[in-house]
């Protein structure tokens, strides 16, 4: 029998699918952001779910899963492989937008703690380097805090090196081994000791494996090829614009001085190669 095809677990849509799947998972992953123990979280819902049934239209975006901790708090966990150049704005509008948009109408006092969790496979742009951060609303002097109800983490997958004690405990460094695996069999060796890797590589398997799953993973590998190769054709068509245009300005710029020298239009033309109109060559008069 052939193994089913392999997808890391920082593909968006594997990821947004073992969240939706496995309530396991879900919890493990939100006490693991959260830094609580997974059996003190009684309830948490995915906001966001995908029907599996339906046909991608390839309109959808994955990226993130929004869910509903306990009832009473909003949390945002989205892989990222592909590096931002603005990624903390990025993220900070996502924080506010998310704490507003889940508390429309609400009091103040009943309005929703939410936190932004990005789980980067790529280099956190940060002076200090650690494995994971977590952001908070604090006073500069005093270090008293604002407010609980706005925070934002950063789990820092290149550097697992840099994991604590708290982190391994926390499972935080066995959902990064998770994410980073790179094969069915990297997976099924974190399996050996982890109830919790267990479900997670199960719900995976079985995400490959379902005709509807399966589908859409698959139709999502395809819109990301085109689109990788749209992007590409569009960076190439720019490159040649660029040249075109650089060549463009070096060609005006030494028809200017062949005129000064006192050259004839044609003159201009022939040394050039390009073909000037009379209008543009008194322009440069």
């Amino acid at each position: 029998m052939c193994e089913p095809k392999f997808y890391r677990l920082t593909n968006d849509l594997m990821f947004h699918i073992v969240m939706q799947e496995n309530e396991i998972a879900l919890r493990g992953l939100i006490a693991a952001m959260l830094s609580k123990p997974a059996d003190a979280i009684t309830s948490v819902q995915v906001l966001n779910p995908i029907d599996f049934h339906k046909k991608m239209t390839g309109k959808e975006i994955i990226l993130d899963v929004k869910a509903e901790v306990d009832a009473r708090e909003i949390v945002n966990v989205e892989v990222q492989v592909r590096k931002f150049k603005y990624w903390r704005d990025r993220a900070l509008y996502y924080a506010a937008r998310m704490l507003s948009g889940y508390n429309p109408g609400a009091e103040y006092g009943a309005v929703k703690p939410i936190r932004q969790v990005s789980i980067l496979d790529y280099p956190f742009d940060s002076s200090v380097p650690k494995f994971f951060y977590n952001y908070r609303l604090i006073e500069d002097d005093i270090g008293e805090e604002y407010s609980d109800k706005f925070q934002l983490s950063v789990l820092n997958l290149r550097r697992m090196d840099l994991a604590t004690e708290v982190d391994r405990l926390s499972n935080r460094l066995l959902w990064a081994k998770l994410f980073r695996a790179q094969s069915w069999n990297a997976l099924e060796e974190l399996t050996e000791n982890s109830n919790l890797a267990k479900e997670v590589v199960e719900t995976m398997y079985e995400a490959t494996t379902d005709d509807n799953m399966s589908r859409w993973l698959s139709d999502k590998e395809i819109l990301e090829r085109d689109r990788a190769a749209q992007e590409a054709y569009a960076r190439e068509e720019n490159m040649i614009k660029g040249m075109e245009k650089g060549m463009e300005i070096k060609n005006f710029e030494f028809a200017k001085n062949l005129l000064v020298e006192g050259f004839s239009r044609d003159d201009v033309r022939r040394l050039t190669n390009y073909p000037f109109s009379d209008e543009e060559l008194d322009s440069l008069k």
